[in-house]
């Protein structure tokens, strides 16, 4: 999708400011610093990858599931103007259709995708020449635009604070503050994975007598041997071969190593432990229904992450004075909550 900024806009000029950021907490921190790749190659081994980039931490399912959980809420919520609780007649229409091919719901979804992932995100506006109010907002690629020394850069030039809206997210995002917590469960699901396919830990062909046998020929036994037990086959051990196996995968200790890792990260989503398919721990149990979390949902984790878009878009260069942005909640009603009482017969 291409931006609204034409090469004259993306120059600072003197009938225009550079956009500053200097009130964000972690406007410069949204690319980690790099580290030589093979330092890190020696030290941890040629899988080891730093840092984790967004599209890697997708393939964790519990990044997957959290991020699939408030996309599908909150990318198709509409967006309406109000005024003293009550909605503008004359809508703006960049809140609800677009100029381009892109549509609301997708620049929501990839808006979204940003705070998760990094904790800000950027829209290109275009506004009406007349009165400078927006006609219509695009969401920027993150590979094209960085904080630098508080200014917005975009395609490395730096741009007008008119053609542009910055989004702060609720947190610094899962690739700048949850690394270790990525790292942990790519590992976790590394090893279940090894342990899938070789149950046993460590295996030991031990021979019982004392035949020459050639540090050659011993490598291409043991290589077909692991080929034909990773490939589930049937193996043959000749009558001098015996076969010991040590430290046996424990299926328990892998599950409660996954629901650790959902439980982290669900912790850093703000999103409640059930819903990431996770469980607590016996003694940090108590008793939830399903309302219940689903109000927990409605209560915490709903505000946490569209409060703070509602306030950018609430801003005096969005909307005139007096007027606040609100998602529409209308279809995520709270279920309404249990009855306490007695139960009475008819």
């Amino acid at each position: 999708m291409g931006l609204f900024f034409k090469e004259k806009k993306t120059d600072v000029s003197a009938t225009g400011s550079a956009v500053t950021l200097p009130g964000s907490p972690w406007s410069d921190t949204s690319t980690l610093q790099p580290v030589p790749a093979a330092l890190l190659t020696d030290l941890y081994g040629p899988e080891f990858e730093v840092p984790i980039t967004w599209d890697r931490a997708l393939t964790i399912d519990a990044v997957a599931k959290g991020r699939n959980i408030l996309v599908g809420a909150f990318a198709p919520l509409p967006l309406k103007a109000l005024k003293g609780g009550t909605p503008v007649a004359n809508q703006p229409t960049f809140l609800y259709r677009s100029d381009t091919n892109v549509s609301p719901y997708f620049r929501m979804m990839n808006t979204l995708d940003s705070l998760i992932a990094y904790g800000q995100a950027l829209w290109a506006v275009d506004r009406s020449p007349a009165d400078g109010s927006i006609l219509d907002a695009s969401w920027v690629p993150d590979s094209r635009w960085r904080v630098e020394k508080g200014a917005i850069l975009v395609d490395d030039k730096p741009v007008q604070s008119e053609d542009v809206l910055y989004f702060q997210g609720p947190m610094r995002g899962l690739i700048n503050q949850a690394q270790s917590t990525l790292r942990s469960a790519i590992n976790i699901e590394r090893q279940a994975d090894l342990k899938a396919n070789s149950p046993a830990a460590f295996t030991i062909l031990h021979q019982t007598d004392q035949a020459q046998i050639s540090q050659q020929e011993l490598d291409t036994y043991l290589a077909a041997f692991d080929a034909a037990r990773m490939r589930g086959k049937t193996g043959y051990l000749p009558h001098n071969i015996t076969l010991e196996t040590h430290g046996d995968a424990d299926p328990v200790i892998f599950a409660a190593a996954q629901n650790q890792a959902r439980l982290k990260i669900g912790a850093h989503l703000h999103i409640p432990s059930v819903l990431m398919d996770s469980t607590l721990s016996e003694a940090s149990l108590t008793y939830t229904t399903a309302e219940t979390n689903l109000n927990r949902l409605f209560a915490e984790t709903f505000p946490f992450w569209l409060s703070p878009i509602e306030a950018r878009l609430s801003m005096d260069d969005v909307v005139p004075r007096g007027q606040v942005v609100k998602f529409d909640r209308g279809d995520l009603l709270t279920p309404n909550a249990s009855a306490t009482g007695p139960i009475l017969e008819d």
